[in-house]
């Protein structure tokens, strides 16, 4: 029985120890100095579905805790549904990120290997990144994955800063060269459901849109009118606007005069204040809108438009072909199936 005892105790020890982990929960500690006081959106997937929590920030600080039992992405976003921050965690991390709202891509992170790694990355591509470079972005990100295939990191730049994910067949091949213990099943899980979602009956067509139009009035904006039609999502703050909008008026001019396409921008802002000025100044040659309320908008929410800019390319029927954040791509998509 003396014997017994220390194996027992032993075990008492492991049993609490396991309790005690499975109630833990993971914590994020933020300073930054631009921050002021505020209030700041943190949304994640977690042990009890989706998760989306305003959060008090007092000069610059704030401190938030959360559970998942698996590996989440959580996603920290200011009063405009900017994103601030993304963090891979897990209960039982502590993490803790510096930084300025201003340069989102320049915020250090540390507390966990992953997140040091992930933020090491944006901080050195933070450039390319703040241009809106897609190119360049993309270039870096499939240059980490051939020599991180082992890195979960790999997987995480691939899902959550890749310039879209419309492109499957690239996604897949891309997913095929990164390791299986460098794909936590609970990641995947969230990309193969917005996959589900993007091929659902009727999920994210474009259907018949009722917004606000430059001529001050509730207008209907309809994809069966033209063959092709192409909606360009934006903000006031899109770094690559003017470039955007270049390569959307150069794509206009080929279908003056027809019916075969139409084409709208709409604008994601809360306020409209200069609104006229803006799109006067760009100058585009198409129907223009604003989308009161943003993404919560009910014309454009099934279309889960995350960031802008965006650009989405529907049919005749409303399916869409094109769903990203290049302007260029969209037109060439656009292009392919307007003959």
């Amino acid at each position: 029985m003396k014997k017994l005892l220390p194996i027992m105790t032993l075990l008492l020890i492991i049993v609490a120890m396991m309790a005690s982990c499975s109630g833990k929960k993971f914590k994020i500690e933020g300073r930054l100095d631009d921050g002021g006081s505020q209030n700041i959106r943190i949304v994640y997937v977690g042990d009890s579905g989706v998760s989306a929590q305003w959060v008090p920030m007092v000069n610059g600080l704030f401190k938030f805790e959360g559970s998942s039992g698996d590996m989440t992405v959580v996603y920290i976003f200011d009063q405009m549904k900017r994103r601030i921050a993304h963090i891979a965690i897990e209960n039982g991390d502590h993490v803790k990120l510096r930084g300025k709202m201003a340069e989102p891509y320049k915020i250090k992170m540390k507390g966990t290997g992953i997140n040091e790694r992930w933020s090491e990355f944006l901080n050195d591509n933070a450039k390319a990144f703040g241009d809106g470079n897609n190119y360049m972005t993309d270039i870096a990100i499939e240059s980490y994955i051939r020599k991180n295939s082992d890195d979960v990191v790999s997987t995480l730049l691939l899902l959550n800063d890749y310039s879209t994910l419309a492109n499957t067949k690239k996604i897949d091949k891309l997913l095929a060269t990164i390791d299986k213990d460098a794909k936590p099943e609970s990641l995947m899980r969230s990309y193969n459901a917005m996959l589900a979602s993007q091929h659902a009956t009727g999920a994210g067509e474009v259907r018949s849109l009722s917004l606000f139009s430059s001529r001050d009035s509730i207008e209907v904006l309809n994809p069966s009118n033209s063959k092709v039609t192409l909606l360009y999502f934006w903000s006031n703050d899109d770094n690559m606007h003017k470039l955007d909008i270049e390569a959307i008026k150069t794509f206009a001019n080929k279908y003056k005069g027809t019916k075969d396409v139409q084409i709208a921008d709409i604008l994601m802002e809360g306020d409209s204040t200069m609104w006229k000025s803006k799109i006067k100044a760009d100058g585009g040659a198409w129907l223009h809108y604003w989308a009161v309320g943003g993404p919560m908008n009910n014309s454009i929410q099934n279309l889960q438009i995350n960031s802008t800019p965006c650009v989405i390319v529907a049919n005749s029927q409303g399916r869409q072909l094109y769903h990203g954040n290049s302007a260029i791509d969209a037109c060439n998509t656009a292009m392919a199936n307007a003959k």
